[in-house]
């Protein structure tokens, strides 16, 4: 299959493919494998030379053993042919708009990175191409190791870099009372009790439900038609966005396009295949460096590229696809 067809879907209309390329294939030694590689051999030497000779007194002692040559064996030869087999499920493809980055060795996704985050400054200050800086920074997030250059095709010279990128600023944030961020909205914070929510909304406690114990949804007033809140054991987990008019503090809503998202969450989004939608995807947003880990923002996008419905929340509940059922 040639590189380009493996992104059919991700490509938006107009939007062309300029390069494409995959890894180097085969087992690729770095330069700390120089020590690493002899030492490793060394010490699976010694390891078997005693295990020859060592007395085991029960199941414990066996499994131990095991688990250690397991390790050792990884170390020393298992790790190249694991990164081997990153690489040959890798595949990239530079776009007049993004580089797009296809794993698909642990599980079937996408990234996506917008050529305004990629400046000129970057790119030389590396001593690489602009394509060898994503994909050196991006491709081995799953065990591959370092990310070799592609092919002798100069991904900079394909696409021009545009100076000013670097000062371009990200759009306005949302002021309405009810926007959206990866901790809440409004008065609804992740993490908060029921009790809590009926202080701040001046309101009755919702009677009790399976919500008290389990997983449920509760209809509260004051909560606008359009968003959905899903508690955990009393307390609120994720909060679902079906209906347009509900912005995120980046600007996103319900029926924007894909490639608005992707421009809107430069460099900190992943795309995966829907569950049920063969052309849909998952488009799931982390948080920067430094901010709670556990939040993320999930856009749910349809064949027709554009967002359907988005939830926010904590892991794992704002990942599950069918909610509390």
């Amino acid at each position: 299959m040639a590189t380009t067809e493996k992104f059919p879907f991700e490509l938006e209309p107009g939007e062309r493919v300029l390069w494409s390329g995959t890894p180097r294939t085969g087992v690729v030694f770095g330069s700390s494998d120089v020590l690493q590689v002899p030492i490793s051999v060394v010490i699976m030497y010694v390891f078997v030379t005693q295990l020859r000779i060592a007395s085991f007194r029960g199941p414990v002692d066996v499994l131990l053993a095991l688990a250690i040559f397991i390790a050792v064996m990884y170390f020393a030869v298992g790790r190249f042919l694991f990164d081997a087999y990153c690489r040959r499920k890798t595949a990239y493809a530079l776009t007049s708009e993004r580089m797009l980055v296809r794993e698909s060795a642990l599980s079937d996704f996408v990234k996506s990175f917008p050529l305004n985050t990629i400046t000129a400054r970057r790119a030389s200050t590396s001593g690489r191409t602009i394509a060898a800086v994503v994909v050196g920074a991006t491709l081995c997030s799953f065990g591959c190791r370092n990310a070799d250059k592609p092919a002798a095709v100069s991904a900079a010279a394909a696409v021009p870099v545009r100076p000013d990128s670097a000062a371009q600023t990200p759009p306005a944030a949302a002021t309405s009372p009810w926007t959206v961020t990866d901790s809440g909205a409004g008065p609804l914070r992740i993490g908060m009790t029921r009790d809590q929510l009926a202080l701040d909304l001046h309101a009755q406690p919702p009677k009790r439900t399976k919500a008290d114990s389990g997983c449920a949804y509760l209809e509260i007033d004051g909560i606008p038609k359009g968003m959905r809140t899903m508690w955990i054991a009393a307390t609120l987990a994720r909060i679902e966005i079906v209906a347009p008019g509900f912005r995120t503090d980046r600007g996103a809503q319900v029926g924007d396009a894909l490639s608005r998202i992707d421009s809107l969450y430069q460099g900190s989004m992943t795309a995966m295949p829907a569950k049920y939608d063969p052309r849909g995807k998952y488009l799931v947003v982390r948080p920067a460096a430094g901010l709670d880990s556990s939040r993320r923002i999930v856009f749910e996008t349809d064949s027709t590229r554009h967002v359907t419905r988005y939830r926010v929340g904590r892991e794992p509940e704002v990942e599950w696809v069918e909610g509390c059922s």
